[in-house]
């Protein structure tokens, strides 16, 4: 799987940097006309956005939604079901903004990239996060860890608030198929 994060990623999109914590992330596969969590695996990606995950039950030739998530992005699916061949599937969310459902993604530099910002992690980057950024910049708050660390740069502070600011006045969810768990919202 390779996948970028907005908060982490460089201006040119050439790379994620963390400065304090490896790049975590769970990926489930979801059956795609019950959108049932069929396996969920956690795991971490390189500064390259390139992961390795194991599922066990994943059978071949059966379409699964995949579902990035993290600490304080937005729940991510792939744009179609996707099925493994010979047990192995590969997918890159970062070529196009259509490789995620309803294109929810950004672009930053030569990368299409997952959003940040949803620290409480409700589907959607609002005034619910800005008040936990907020008020962990207002203790300055520093070190690993930090759902609030929106840029991985080690502390929280402006920077992040931008980060999430600007997500919240772009009205940024998670936009899942009609049916998916959670599904409130559906971005066209």
């Amino acid at each position: 799987l390779t996948a970028f994060f907005q908060g982490i990623t460089n201006g040119g999109g050439t790379a994620m940097t963390n400065d304090v914590n490896p790049i975590a992330v769970t990926i489930e596969l979801h059956n795609s006309s019950t959108y049932a969590l069929v396996e969920s695996q956690a795991g971490v990606l390189s500064t390259t956005g390139v992961g390795i995950f194991t599922f066990t039950t994943a059978v071949n030739a059966t379409p699964y939604y995949i579902v990035v998530k993290s600490a304080n992005s937005i729940e991510t699916w792939s744009a179609t079901a996707q099925s493994f061949t010979s047990g192995a599937l590969s997918y890159d969310f970062t070529s196009a903004a259509a490789q995620a459902y309803g294109d929810n993604q950004i672009q930053i530099g030569s990368k299409w990239c997952i959003y940040s910002g949803d620290a409480n992690q409700d589907g959607l980057v609002d005034s619910g996060d800005l008040v936990l950024v907020d008020n962990d910049y207002t203790n300055y708050l520093y070190g690993p860890g930090l759902v609030t660390d929106i840029n991985g740069d080690g502390l929280v502070d402006s920077s992040d608030l931008v980060l999430v600011d600007n997500d919240y006045s772009n009205y940024i969810y998670a936009a899942k198929p009609v049916g998916a768990p959670g599904a409130k919202h559906i971005k066209r």
